[in-house]
């Protein structure tokens, strides 16, 4: 019998309070007798018996991958879900229930947005007594706090702090000046017992420094602790209550004294107590208060030292074996007044401690002890480390310190191993990258004072990274507030003036076409046409350009191969939008059946051959086939070229010069020789000239290729006709390792 699994709403787990526009559903089937889906039917009920039915799509066309849903969801609802699969051999097949829950949505707050005196060092606690009035249903927190918070519920004596929820770093990286999340907390069986909640708050991206071009400016987004919150208790006779966020809130201080997401964290036990005082209502911050994005950024495994080092310079280190992204848990009982220091670096240098190659990130955590033996773990921050140097604690011991490894909550679906040990472990470098840089953002880095989320870096590795695990929720908080609002990229400067248009394009375009979202695609490119922002002005011109080519079926007005080729890059990405929207049986299909056909004959065009009668079947291949002879011939024609001559062939003007442009640009824009990016890798564009007009390379860029791979360095230096011409052979995906392993280089 079959069975339906990884049933996801907007592709996550029975999601709590998360944004939920456009509502989309995903499936999949394993084990039926059946080879593909016939039909389906998607069935909404506000209980788990459904016997109250909201919504059913019927039998239907539904689309696994992302089959969306005309349905408008009520705030603070949970609705139950079930999809009804039929195959080709006519089995019904029944998911288990599933469920999502809505927040407030479009509901005005009753909470306010509350502060206290934010000049003084020590970080506030705001506080709340929870007294329920009668039998409690069902409770939840919708809360947010700036720069960052953790919530936890005490007993009526303030005894007892349990954190709620397991995440660390909320309400995440946000564009706090156009957006910020909030979250949803289910606090039932906390509101039954009746208590205290208590919100530490933090510094994080909003209140502490952020990026590496000002590392003394502090207060990146805002210089005031925020807070805002509602408690919604439902009792059992249907009755329910309110508890906003307002003056009526106390605030005290905790033993933090600073926190910082690249220097780390200071506390002081020895601090004395401070009275609670009123709450201040604050100066409401700019950016719109919405439903969550982010995946639950939680500890997802614990890892003991491999060793305790005993350097050459005295120090204690500890050595993980491996790289990773977190925070830690470290056991101490020292006397009062000691000062505990905890460094944490990449590499060793001489056996020794190092950690200069972070540049200002200061990457540590100091703590002054008050005699009692405790626990300490980091709350408003996170390092990327291998080696942790501790001093200030007498016997030092492995067991005392456990690694916490921090990435966001996403799923895991794909795993290889082989018989090679060497590829296993390169395999599982690639699994640990993942993990150190999807924190939320997915980040160039876990370690120095950058952990960015630049859109080049991450265009790179998405697809791989698709292939690793369901990072379409992962994606969307990263690429939709730049698509689905006037916002512009989080990408690590604060308006992001300076992020590259087309990597995140074609990022954004390929991760929804890898998850089935066509119509998603559509609506992404409909909302940035028309943007007044630089990037968003510079795509529109090019996808209007193209499509004014495409709909006409006219040849392009401009013969300069620059152009001609970026209209040929484009056409390839909206080739892959039609491509899947082709596949339904409908009059937008058959448009988009037409419309591809016209982009695979520009392909066509624009690499030098006839528009007229090429087909979308072998257009294609026909392409690939013509820049493969056209690198030969350019390669050839450079080499046996006069020096005074040789200009020429880089330049739009002339045969030879076309032909340079017309192999340069869609080799590096399509991926075809995907490790010979134009920029930030071993060589680029002016590089690869000069390997074709000359056949050598500068000493600088095989220096600087040597750094990446020894091997590859050599090949550089005496190989690079045959390098290219490796490239262009049997395999347009062919890579740098494989043509390595090839005897004729």
């Amino acid at each position: 019998m079959g069975k339906i699994y990884a049933a996801k709403t907007n592709h996550i787990t029975n999601p709590l309070g998360f944004y939920l526009k456009p509502l989309v559903f995903s499936w999949k089937v394993k084990g039926g007798r059946g080879q593909e889906q016939k039909h389906a039917r998607i069935v909404i009920s506000k209980n788990k018996t459904f016997t109250d039915i909201c919504h059913d799509t019927g039998e239907a066309e539904l689309d696994s991958l992302s089959a969306r849903v005309e349905f408008e969801p009520q705030p603070y609802t949970r609705y139950y879900w079930k999809v009804i699969v039929t195959t080709d051999a006519e089995e019904v097949i029944e998911s288990d229930t599933q469920f999502f829950e809505t927040a407030k949505m479009d509901e005005p707050w009753t909470g306010r947005w509350i502060t206290c005196d934010s000049s003084q060092e020590r970080h506030p606690i705001f506080s709340k007594r929870i007294r329920p009035a009668k039998e409690v249903k069902s409770a939840r927190l919708y809360i947010c706090g700036l720069g960052l918070y953790e919530a936890y519920f005490l007993g009526e004596n303030k005894e007892n702090p349990k954190k709620i929820g397991e995440e660390y770093l909320t309400p995440y990286c946000n564009n706090y000046d156009r957006w910020i999340q909030y979250q949803t907390y289910d606090i039932t069986e906390q509101a039954e017992r009746g208590g205290v909640l208590s919100v530490l708050l933090g510094n994080g991206w909003y209140k502490g420094r952020f990026g590496f071009n000002d590392p003394e400016r502090e207060a990146y987004y805002g210089d005031e602790w925020k807070l805002i919150a509602e408690i919604h208790i439902e009792y059992k006779d249907g009755t329910k209550d309110v508890i906003s966020s307002d003056e009526t809130w106390s605030v005290t201080r905790s033993n933090l004294w600073f926190s910082n997401i690249y220097d780390g964290e200071r506390r002081d036990d020895t601090l004395p107590p401070v009275e609670e005082s009123p709450a201040r209502i604050a100066k409401v911050p700019k950016g719109r208060l919405m439903e969550r994005l982010s995946l639950p950024v939680k500890v997802q495994e614990e890892m003991k030292p491999a060793e305790l080092i005993h350097t050459p310079a005295g120090e204690e280190v500890f050595d993980l074996g491996q790289e990773i992204t977190g925070i830690f848990r470290l056991r101490v009982h020292e006397p009062a007044g000691t000062t505990i220091r905890i460094q944490t670096g990449e590499v060793l240098q001489d056996g020794c401690f190092y950690n200069e190659n972070l540049r200002t990130a200061l990457s540590e955590y100091i703590y002054v002890s008050d005699g009692t033996e405790k626990v300490i773990t980091p709350h408003f921050t996170y390092y990327g480390y291998r080696y942790v140097k501790v001093t200030g604690v007498r016997d030092l011991s492995c067991e005392d310190f456990t690694a916490l490894v921090l990435y966001s909550d996403y799923e895991s679906i794909g795993a290889i191993e082989t018989g090679n040990d060497l590829v296993n472990k390169l395999i599982s470098n690639i699994e640990w990258g993942m993990k150190g840089n999807f924190l939320d953002v997915p980040t160039d880095c876990p370690q120095r004072d950058e952990r960015m989320g630049w859109t080049g870096d991450t265009q790179v590795f998405s697809a791989t990274a698709s292939y690793l695990a369901d990072t379409y929720a992962f994606y969307r908080k990263y690429l939709l507030p730049a698509i689905d609002t006037d916002d512009r990229l989080m990408t690590g400067e604060r308006a992001a003036e300076d992020a590259d248009e087309p990597s995140f394009g074609m990022n954004a375009l390929y991760i929804l076409l890898l998850e089935g979202d066509t119509d998603r695609v559509l609506d992404a490119i409909a909302s940035v046409l028309g943007r007044k922002d630089p990037q968003a002005q510079a795509f529109t011109r090019l996808w209007k350009a193209l499509d004014d080519t495409l709909r006409s079926e006219a040849r392009l007005t401009s013969h300069e191969p620059q152009y001609m080729l970026d209209c040929a890059w484009q056409a390839f990405g909206k080739a892959e939008i039609w491509q899947k929207t082709a596949l339904r049986n409908n009059a937008e299909g058959r448009a988009a059946n037409d419309r591809l056909d016209t982009a695979m004959r520009l392909f066509s065009y624009a690499s030098g051959g006839e528009s007229n009668g090429v087909t979308a079947a072998h257009t294609i291949d026909a392409f690939i086939e013509q820049v493969r002879a056209l690198v030969i011939e350019a390669d050839s024609l450079a080499h046996t070229a006069p020096i005074d001559q040789a200009v020429t062939l880089t330049t739009p003007a002339g045969a030879a010069g076309k032909h340079w442009k017309l192999v340069f640009m869609p080799a590096f824009q399509q991926g075809q020789w995907p490790n010979l990016s134009p920029r930030n890798t071993l060589f680029g564009g002016e590089e690869l000239a000069d390997i074709m007009l000359h056949g050598r390379l500068s000493d600088d860029i095989v220096t600087s290729a040597g750094r990446e791979n020894a091997q590859l360095a050599a090949v550089l230096a005496s190989e690079q006709k045959s390098l290219l011409v490796a490239l262009t052979r049997a395999d347009e995906r062919v890579t740098v390792s494989a043509v390595l392993n090839e005897d004729h280089v």
